[in-house]
């Protein structure tokens, strides 16, 4: 049985390495880009950076991470993407050892650890830097949950609650998905110092160690929102019931892109897996007192899962591919409660039904995988190609923008400092030609919930934008916009800017650039589109197309948007428009 179970663990191990070596590319993937400043030196690594916000999350321990990982391969993105591997291998060697301590033996269903943890439908994690925050914060999870299994059998309840305590303090420090864990887990701390009071001073020091790490944890989750600015773009829910799908879609994508097969069928039975596994927990504390340091942990570990799945139903696709590792800890939580506690007749049959599932998941969740893995590694290397090749900044950035990263101007910034650096195929980057810069006059041609006064639009509603129209159409490689933001909250502003043709009827989405200052928040001064130490906002839409319309989207709510001038970006000898001046 053992070598069977092992087998398997160094099959999948082996097919993940080779998975990431084999599609995996030193070239910075959307998130990965905020990883760029420090990496190359351009931006100091300091308290400040660390604890800055990224998107509505705060990240310093998976920086810290990334940025270990990155000096000791001298600053290659794989690196990042072989110890997400190793470290789901780990975890699931970890769960194969600590089911055969409790067991006896190890058993032929414990095959699920590594077939659920090291499977290719995490191609998204695995093939993505970045993703070292969700597999951190899963590890940390992982490692709660081993630690409360093992409560009475290799820990005590205090030892074991101390050293639940230090993860704690860890998944306060790995963004949100982590934050979501603690306060319900912090009670379980709470509940153990409760129930076994000290009875001497080396008692007491324990428990007060207990309390300490829990209140340590649950002021860090206050201080998370000291300063926090909402993400602009991010949905909300459109009500309880969408919520309550969308947390049960999270909680079935643990077992891969394959479970969205037959929806809603797999969240009914999600469902009745929470119901039953629930009561097992609440008959055993009940009945059994020896056992209600572990049931209770359990059962908050479950609560901890349901507020993480709540989350991320307000306002996210619960089928988001990436979210497969984070979901992962409640299957195996589930896994260990039916080993532990199923009556007989209902232990074996529940663990093989999830051994089950998983191999049949594996062979589509393997599709997924090779699909998504082949398509993003064709795109990177063709970025490289044509960067190789000589290709201009502004004409790589627009063509391969939707496997880079979204933001323009990010890229812009930061494609010199991979190239001084000498990282992967950055050194043949090549910068841009002269571009002549050709002023448009700041007079729109059509606004929308908005009047202009003096360069100055007043929006007056949830949809507002202003279109500028060339006299002429013009070949141009990007503009220039120049402008300052304001609304009455004084949030960070989300703003779009698309062009077309004059044979277009309409503007596209393939025919825009996205500016969000979502990123690393410590590159931007709070609620406002203005980079750090800048004087002015200004940005750049590359284009690489011959464009007559011009529109901007200042905001998706009302506010003052004061454009200080539009400025093509034309290739040398490309001829002037009539009435469009060259500066």
């Amino acid at each position: 049985m053992a070598l069977t179970v092992w087998t398997v663990w160094i099959f999948m191990l082996a097919a993940a390495c080779f998975f990431v070596l084999r599609f995996g590319t030193n070239v910075p993937s959307w998130d990965d880009w905020d990883m760029v400043p420090t990496l190359t030196g351009e931006q100091p690594v300091t308290a400040f950076w660390l604890w800055s916000q990224h998107n509505e999350h705060r990240v310093p321990l998976p920086r810290l991470i990334m940025l270990a990982l990155n000096k000791l391969t001298v600053v290659d993105f794989r690196a990042d993407m072989l110890f997400d591997a190793l470290l789901l291998a780990a975890l699931a060697g970890g769960m194969i050892l600590v089911a055969q301590r409790l067991r006896g033996r190890l058993s032929y269903t414990d095959v699920f650890f590594p077939l659920i943890f090291l499977h290719w439908g995490q191609a998204a994690n695995l093939l993505w830097g970045w993703q070292v925050q969700f597999v951190s914060s899963a590890m940390l999870a992982c490692l709660v949950l081993l630690i409360i299994v093992q409560t009475g059998h290799r820990f005590s309840p205090k030892a074991a609650a101390l050293w639940t305590g230090a993860c704690l303090f860890l998944l306060s420090l790995c963004g949100a998905n982590g934050i979501a864990l603690v306060p319900v887990l912090a009670l379980w701390l709470i509940y153990v110092a409760v129930v076994h009071r000290p009875s001497g001073s080396r008692a007491r020091s324990s428990n007060i160690a207990m309390v300490g790490f829990a209140v340590t944890a649950l002021l860090l989750v206050g201080l998370y929102f000291v300063g926090y600015e909402k993400v602009p773009y991010h949905p909300t829910s459109p009500g309880v019931r969408a919520s309550l799908s969308t947390s049960l879609k999270f909680l079935t994508i643990g077992f891969g892109p394959a479970a969205r097969v037959l929806w809603p069928l797999p969240g009914i039975a999600v469902l009745a897996v929470c119901v039953t596994t629930a009561w097992l927990l609440m008959r055993v504390w009940r009945n059994h007192p020896t056992e209600r340091d572990r049931a209770a942990g359990l059962l908050l570990f479950f609560a901890a899962m349901a507020c993480l799945a709540l989350g991320i139903g307000l306002g996210r696709d619960g089928f988001e591919t990436r979210y497969v590792t984070l979901a992962i800890p409640f299957w195996c939580a589930v896994y260990y409660v039916v080993s532990l506690y199923g009556p007989p007749g209902f232990n074996m049959p529940s663990r093989a039904l999830l051994l089950l599932i998983a191999v049949l998941a594996l062979w589509p969740n393997t599709t997924f995988g090779l699909a998504y893995a082949r398509d993003l590694r064709d795109h990177l290397r063709a970025f490289e190609r044509d960067m190789t090749a000589g290709m201009p900044t502004y004409r790589l950035i627009r063509q391969h923008q939707p496997y880079l990263h979204i933001n323009h101007d990010v890229l812009t910034d930061y494609f010199p400092m991979l190239q001084q650096a000498g990282i992967g195929r950055f050194g043949h980057l090549r910068p841009n030609p002269p571009l002549a810069e050709v002023a448009v006059p700041v007079v729109p041609t059509l606004m929308h919930q908005m009047t202009w006064h003096e360069q100055t639009g007043y929006a007056n509603g949830k949809d507002p934008y202003v279109i500028f129209t060339l006299p002429e159409e013009r070949e141009v490689a990007g503009i220039r916009v120049r402008y300052s933001y304001a609304n009455k909250e004084g949030t960070a502003p989300c703003r779009f800017i698309y062009w077309k043709r004059g044979d277009q009827k309409d503007f596209r989405d393939d025919q825009r650039s996205k500016y969000c200052p979502t990123g690393d928040h410590a590159n931007w001064q709070s609620g406002t589109w203005l980079k750090a130490g800048h004087p002015h906002a200004d940005t750049i839409a590359w284009i690489d197309d011959t464009i007559k319309d011009i529109k901007i989207y200042p905001d998706f709510k009302p506010g003052i948007f004061r454009l200080d001038d539009i400025t093509l970006l034309v290739p040398s000898g490309t001829p002037s428009t009539t009435g469009v001046g060259t500066k």
